[in-house]
């Protein structure tokens, strides 16, 4: 039996190696092994000996810690939550004070809106009453009016069939001019009727015609400008003079005066009966007979007082438009058909006239006609529309 040399194959491994041949009994001591002490590998086993136990308490110390964590991070969660709850509370219990704020101030807006609306109601029920006072007072007015045209109408249509009517000759401006001072001057406060002087792009107008609003800083509602032509005694017929020549002229001075009609007052053309004519060339341009002129400015005096209410009625500016645009309307079939049915009813009297002196009853009917219907129904139009078309706007506010 003998000790059997051997040396460390593998240290890790604990793994010998023999470096002598050996017999069954042969002993190996440890203390005999090569390279069994080798300081490098002693130190290097115990290094890891001492980092793998190093490893093992840090693990065990990082999962500690983790521990920790997680419990001191589910504590603070609770808190917060608790936190976050009490912060919520409180700015849910803020936010219903302001909502009740808000609904108290709604309040006081309804109200304010409920007065508002009341004292609406209350003030378009009496001013409709007001109109209502206002209306009956402006109907008599137009039945007073409407009587006094008709008398005005009716002494001159009995002068014309009695063959009375007279040329004026070369005084036409001044009788014009008389009889407006004498007739419509009266309690027309609102009008003017003055002889133009002064010349514009070199021609005047023999006189000028103007409403005003006197209410209203004397507002200018409407004008007419106005030539006077008559007959001179001349014997030479081919140069004579007709109402036709004068027209441009009429036109030029209504353009430079800014005013809205041109009236030819006018003895020219004697034979040829007419009461008005409108000039088919030129816009509102009127041919008629001295004895009707004063006539035919009551009529566009009454539009224009008529056209300044309807724009003094406080309703929507889409209503107002639909009245005026009526009203304008009405003007023309007044200042157009109106006027072409009487010059077509004077025609046939003429007609009547030269068939057979004992045609009476024609003529007597056929005058009426003009006195009781033409007239009459021009003078209804104005008056309807004022008490129809408006007060049907008014009473749809």
């Amino acid at each position: 039996m003998k000790n059997i040399k051997v040396k460390i194959h593998n240290s890790e491994k604990l793994e010998f190696e023999l470096i002598e041949n050996g017999e069954i009994g042969d002993i190996i001591c440890l203390n005999n092994i090569e390279n069994f002490f080798d300081a490098t590998n002693i130190s290097t086993q115990l290094n890891k000996i001492i980092n793998d136990e190093s490893i093992k308490k840090s693990e065990d110390k990082i999962k500690q810690l983790k521990e920790n964590l997680n419990q001191e991070f589910e504590i603070n969660k609770l808190k917060n939550i608790n936190v976050f709850e009490k912060q919520k509370q409180i700015e849910l219990t803020q936010l219903n004070k302001e909502i009740e704020v808000l609904k108290d101030q709604n309040k006081e807006v309804d109200n304010k809106i409920a007065l508002e609306k009341a004292n609406n109601e209350t003030l378009i029920l009496k001013n409709k009453e007001e109109f209502e006072k206002q209306k009956q007072i402006e109907l008599t007015q137009l039945n007073k009016e409407k009587d006094e045209l008709k008398f005005e109408f009716d002494e001159k249509l009995k002068s014309r069939d009695n063959g009375n009517i007279k040329k004026i000759g070369e005084e036409l401006e001044v009788w014009c001019e008389e009889e407006y001072k004498k007739i419509l001057s009266i309690n027309n406060d609102d009008c003017s009727f003055e002889k133009t002087n002064d010349s514009i792009n070199g021609s005047k107008p023999d006189f000028i015609f103007k409403v005003f609003d006197r209410e209203n800083d004397n507002l200018e509602l409407s004008s007419v400008i106005l030539e006077m032509k008559t007959e001179l005694n001349s014997t030479d017929e081919k140069n004579k003079k007709k109402n036709k020549d004068f027209l441009e002229k009429l036109n030029k001075d209504k353009i430079n005066n800014k005013a809205e009609y041109g009236l030819l007052v006018t003895e020219l053309e004697w034979d040829k009966k007419f009461v008005i004519q409108k000039a088919q060339k030129f816009e509102n341009i009127f041919i008629i007979r001295p004895e009707y002129f004063l006539t035919f400015l009551t009529l566009i005096k009454n539009f224009a007082i008529k056209k300044k209410e309807i724009n003094r009625i406080n309703i929507e500016l889409k209503d107002k438009k639909e009245i005026l645009d009526s009203f304008d309307k009405m003007k023309d079939d007044i200042l157009n058909k109106c006027f072409k049915h009487i010059g077509t009813q004077l025609d046939i009297i003429e007609k009547e006239v030269d068939k057979a002196a004992n045609s009476v009853s024609s003529i007597k009917n056929a005058a009426n006609l003009i006195k009781e219907t033409h007239f009459k129904t021009l003078e209804n139009k104005i008056k309807d529309f004022k008490i129809n078309k408006i007060i049907e706007k008014i009473e749809k506010i």
